[in-house]
């Protein structure tokens, strides 16, 4: 991109409005209300040259929030009553079942959210199939609904939780944190939880790289 002149602006306020105001005529396609949106002016760094226009955010609010996120922030979001649903899910998974003759080889699962009107809903899966680790290397949730109208109640799905379970043989046990066809199978926007039964550990993930864990006991005391 060729421009006319040289300019730079050494205030960051006094850039960051030269840079919305010259949007169209750089080319840049940056919303009106963009300072609103989390990039603060002083976070700006713009210098533009005869033959290139350089745009800098040095922070952007949105990103430095990402990066902000802990175990203990996201904790802090789930309620009580979901918290008291997910140990619950795991007290399930360590009991025997029809698919599970002697528990602790099967998953159990959820989903919590709000309706329309902001009433929090809790809604539990069916249990998962039995499975051995001597045999099969996955065991899986099953995702259907104990209650199939209250969970079509949930109108802004928020937490989804599943139980890695504690059952071992002699050779084998379950992995407890999140695997990898758990990640491809996040879904964005709701707080994905996977509780370890067996190592009382409480992992958060997502389809990228979200790596956050915490106790059990420290999970059920954040608040």
């Amino acid at each position: 991109m060729q421009l006319a002149s040289s300019h730079a602006f050494p205030e960051p306020p006094l850039a960051a409005m030269w840079q919305l105001s010259e949007n169209s005529r750089l080319g840049f396609r940056l919303a009106g209300s963009t300072l609103q949106q989390g990039f603060g002016a002083g976070k700006y760094l713009i210098a533009v040259g005869d033959t290139a226009s350089v745009v800098r955010y040095a922070w952007p609010e949105s990103l430095k929030a990402q990066q902000q996120v802990t175990a203990q922030s996201l904790a802090a979001q789930v309620p009580m009553d979901v918290k008291f649903a997910i140990i619950g899910s795991m007290i399930d998974s360590m009991v025997p079942n029809g698919n599970d003759p002697t528990g602790g080889f099967h998953e159990e699962s959820g989903v919590a959210g709000t309706t329309t009107s902001g009433a929090l809903v809790i809604s539990p899966d069916q249990p998962g199939a039995y499975s051995n680790p001597d045999t099969s290397n996955h065991v899986s949730t099953n995702h259907t609904a104990v209650d199939q109208d209250q969970r079509n109640s949930i109108a802004n799905v928020t937490v989804m939780w599943h139980i890695h379970p504690n059952g071992q043989t002699k050779t084998h046990n379950w992995n407890q944190p999140p695997s990898d066809q758990d990640r491809k199978a996040a879904v964005p926007g709701p707080i994905n939880i996977v509780l370890g039964a067996r190592d009382k550990t409480v992992y958060f993930y997502n389809s990228g790289n979200m790596n956050l864990h915490m106790s059990l006991h420290d999970f059920m005391v954040t608040q």
